[in-house]
């Protein structure tokens, strides 16, 4: 926790002041840093084992609602939406829709072993409910997204999709590349049981138009590749089409997707500069 010095000096100044007078402003920001992770993991371990009537008198609505209104809005609830930068924040948005799943998820239970004799009627509701955290979820990437490409756009590139994302969800933004290097006009898609992984730094695959179940045959038009350098800092890109027997080589800029460093991001270089995608 904050020692009684700090936490004055925080009450009373700005972060911005308070820096100016720190001897070493680096050392004391990494203190507070490890200090307040700490202070969380208490958190969390004391909510794992304390019993309700002991959690009553931490955990109150009052505090609890300061600490998300100051994490999502910097305590300006009513007037946040002036800060046009701080409104567009991802990060703020990933955490208002962590606190929405986690909430509809424990309202869903409980809604639903309050009416376990009327189940048919349940089904809607809880549709309801889990379509709002789908909605969620959707406007945090929609704001993830336009930052990713706002920067991109500063640095002469365009983002095309994340290395972990682009079988999932962003497999539009994968074929969309795939379309545009091929020309290809026939409606296609990924194959899935040709996806295949080596290490953390190649995946290749093949693409074209299913028949049927997933046992009926496939007709292929091409595959692709991505391969990352060990650095990851840029990717090598190999796309053969069986329709016109070419093969479409590219090299992609490559950044990490966050401070974890668990997920990168793929570019290409914007030499025509071109406008940035919608």
């Amino acid at each position: 926790m904050l020692r009684k010095q700090m936490r004055k000096k925080i009450l009373e100044h700005s972060w911005l002041e308070l820096e100016k007078h720190e001897s070493n402003p680096t050392q004391t920001w990494r203190r507070i840093r490890d200090e307040m992770v700490s202070a969380i993991d208490d958190i969390i371990l004391l909510a794992q084992k304390l019993p309700e009537d002991k959690q009553k008198e931490i955990f109150t609505h009052s505090r609890i609602d300061g600490l998300i209104q100051n994490m999502l809005y910097k305590g300006d609830l009513y007037h946040f939406q002036d800060h046009y930068q701080d409104i567009f924040d991802p990060r703020r948005s990933e955490l208002a829709a962590i606190l929405v799943e986690r909430g509809v998820h424990l309202n869903s239970v409980q809604y639903r072993l309050l009416n376990k004799d009327t189940l048919s009627l349940v089904e809607p509701t809880i549709n309801h409910l889990n379509q709002s955290v789908s909605i969620c979820k959707d406007i945090a990437r929609k704001l993830e997204l336009k930052k990713i490409e706002e920067e991109a756009e500063q640095l002469e590139l365009v983002y095309l999709f994340s290395w972990k994302k682009m079988l999932r969800e962003e497999n539009g933004r994968l074929m969309d590349f795939i379309y545009r290097k091929t020309k290809e006009e026939d409606p296609i898609d990924i194959i899935w049981n040709t996806i295949k992984r080596t290490n953390d730094k190649k995946i290749q695959c093949s693409f074209g138009v299913k028949f049927g179940p997933e046992e009926q045959p496939y007709t292929i038009y091409g595959s692709i590749s991505i391969v990352m350098n060990d650095t990851k800092t840029a990717a090598e890109v190999c796309i053969t089409d069986s329709h016109d027997n070419m093969t479409h080589l590219d090299e992609l800029v490559v950044k990490p997707a966050d401070n974890s460093g668990n997920d990168f991001n793929l570019f290409e270089k914007n030499r025509r500069n071109k406008k940035r995608r919608q």
